[in-house]
């Protein structure tokens, strides 16, 4: 694993870098098929600068480099976001749009991303505290029907996410510009998000390398929706590659 390279000798940092650079050029190979390519040289010095740091101390979303360039040339301070899953990307939104809503199903998690959060930015940020309830809403639950609300995390397991995938409800259809998919029970999360996505807004699912997500987002595809973005490639504070599927949503 590669990580910074402080307290180094400059033979142990060469070696680091050999060794971080090999596992670079691996990934690539592994995942051409899933889209990965030589292209993807040009995000090393990031990948490898961000190996050890954070989230939320960069202020940026942990999704791949792909995806975060596309989120910098798109995103206009006009924009409206919702996101399942704070974090980085909340502050990286903050920075960048007019509103943010955060839906957070980790109440501890979500007392520190309120303490970084700049008080004067109090009035773009609406924060949803929605942890899991008690039960399953079906005998034998699957994580990959938007209708179970259900999360493959076995630290879940007798849990529902309904009340958090549903969150969004409390929105007017058509409001947002962009809305991120990167908590629990995502395929619900897709569910309630397509209507309060605005026509050319953006929807973005993380991690989409996971099966369970693959059912939801083929009826995605069958929606007013057009694929921008899904490959595998770099992304910042981990060694491993992952994939990030982005549909915008189009005129019918």
């Amino acid at each position: 694993r590669a990580g910074k390279f402080l307290c180094r000798t400059p033979f142990q940092t060469t070696l680091i870098v050999l060794y971080s650079l090999r596992l670079y050029l691996r990934q690539i190979s592994r995942y051409r098929q899933q889209g990965a390519g030589a292209d993807d040289l040009r995000f090393y010095k990031q990948w490898i600068n961000s190996q050890g740091g954070s989230s939320m101390e960069s202020r940026l979303p942990w999704l791949s480099f792909r995806a975060i360039e596309l989120l910098e040339s798109r995103i206009k301070p006009e924009h409206h976001v919702f996101e399942f899953g704070g974090g980085g990307s909340t502050l990286f939104f903050l920075d960048r749009v007019a509103s943010v809503v955060t839906a957070e199903h980790d109440t501890v998690w979500f007392d520190k991303l309120k303490s970084s959060i700049d008080p004067t930015l109090g009035k773009r940020w609406t924060a949803l505290a929605n942890p899991p309830e008690a039960g399953d809403l079906v005998k034998h639950p699957d994580p990959s029907l938007p209708e179970h609300y259900h999360s493959s995390d076995s630290n879940y397991r007798g849990m529902n996410f309904r009340n958090y995938a549903s969150s969004i409800d409390a929105f007017p259809a058509e409001r947002f510009d962009w809305i991120l998919v990167d908590g629990r029970a995502r395929p619900s999360c897709l569910l309630h998000a397509v209507s309060k996505l605005k026509r050319g807004g953006y929807l973005i699912l993380d991690n989409f390398e996971r099966a369970t997500y693959h059912p939801s987002a083929r009826e995605i595809s069958k929606m007013s929706f057009r694929l921008v973005l899904d490959r595998q490639g770099p992304c910042p504070f981990t060694p491993d590659f992952t994939r990030t599927a982005i549909w915008q949503k189009v005129d019918v």
